[in-house]
């Protein structure tokens, strides 16, 4: 994929984001995009194209990214550890909890709990099932 068509994606979550789609869809108030790359070389132009993108950088601690030798199939606890990077920062952050941030503004207080269970309504019979990390 390219650096131009993975920006339009992290704009179009981002834009999802600031028209509550979510809360609609899901019921939930806020989410994270978490990219697993395949070296830490893609990572750093992911995380650049992320960082170039004005219309972003207010909502950077959204996105995550990592490697897949930081993420373990053999110990997927990894994904909870501090393996993942937020757009213009360099330090490792954990899934859960808040990245540092420069302007606390509402978009950018992306502080991610634990998950918690929610429902919604899937398309047949408006029957409720669960979902898990969005």
């Amino acid at each position: 994929m390219t650096l131009e068509r993975f920006t339009r994606k992290l704009k179009a979550y981002a834009a999802y984001f600031r028209q509550k789609k979510h809360e609609e869809k899901f019921g939930i108030t806020l989410f994270r995009v978490l990219t697993v790359t395949s070296s830490a070389e893609r990572q750093r132009n992911l995380l650049s194209s992320a960082e170039a993108a004005e219309d972003l950088r207010r909502l950077k601690r959204m996105f995550l990214f990592t490697t897949e030798e930081k993420l373990s199939l053999a110990r997927p606890e990894t994904i909870f550890e501090k393996i993942w990077t937020v757009p213009a920062s360099v330090e490792p952050h954990a899934l859960f909890g808040e990245a540092p941030s420069e302007n606390p503004n509402h978009e950018e207080s992306i502080t991610m709990q634990r998950p918690r269970l929610c429902r919604r309504y899937s398309r047949q019979k408006n029957s409720k099932r669960s979902c898990g990390l969005t």
